[in-house]
């Protein structure tokens, strides 16, 4: 099951932009990963003390709680930012991942989600611009895309396999991604 979230009213096109502006200067001092897709921050983003990252995690934590139906303890927590584009050029088969191996307690379950902080013109309301999602494993021929919406949670169990969409533009595509490690005590 796969559930989004709207908090453009909460998180506005001010606190986007601010946003995007720390993942900016985070890539620009060359703080990413280069086995990643381009260019995905190092830096536990939501660690960031400023009141739009706050939203931020706030809203991830209430829509992990939404998706779940109830309040979870959280045991873990990580997040980053992502700037792609179709300039980078990037073989989309190398992209697939999931995050079900993220360090958290043994019993610990656990929950993804990204944020749409910003998308090319041309690419909002394109699904194949979204992120696309294998949830039975690659082996399956069930995938589909989620189509990008800007200020909306994309939250979705940290196992299933997924990969960015179609990037269809030079112009560039920013998300905030998050795994929350939860302990389910009922």
């Amino acid at each position: 099951m796969l559930n989004t979230y709207d908090w453009e009213k909460l998180i506005n096109e001010e606190d986007r932009f601010a946003l995007q502006q720390d993942i900016t200067q985070i890539i620009d001092q060359g703080d990413w990963y280069e086995n990643s897709p381009k260019y995905q921050t190092k830096m536990d983003v939501f660690s960031i003390k400023r009141a739009h990252w706050s939203k931020l995690r706030m809203s991830f934590f209430w829509s992990c709680f939404a998706y779940l139906g109830k309040e979870v303890r959280i045991e873990s927590l990580k997040s980053w930012g992502m700037i792609t584009s179709s300039k980078w050029s990037e073989d989309r088969d190398n992209l697939w991942h999931d995050h079900a191996w993220y360090n958290s307690p043994a019993d610990a379950k656990k929950l993804s989600g990204v944020f749409y902080l910003k998308l090319p013109e041309e690419n909002i309301g394109d699904e194949e611009c979204g992120t696309e999602f294998a949830p039975e494993g690659l082996q399956s021929n069930q995938r589909f895309f989620c189509p990008p919406f800007v200020g909306r949670w994309v939250i979705y169990p940290a196992e299933w396999m997924h990969r960015p969409g179609l990037l269809k533009s030079e112009d560039t595509r920013m998300i905030v991604a998050a795994d929350l490690g939860f302990i389910d005590a009922t």
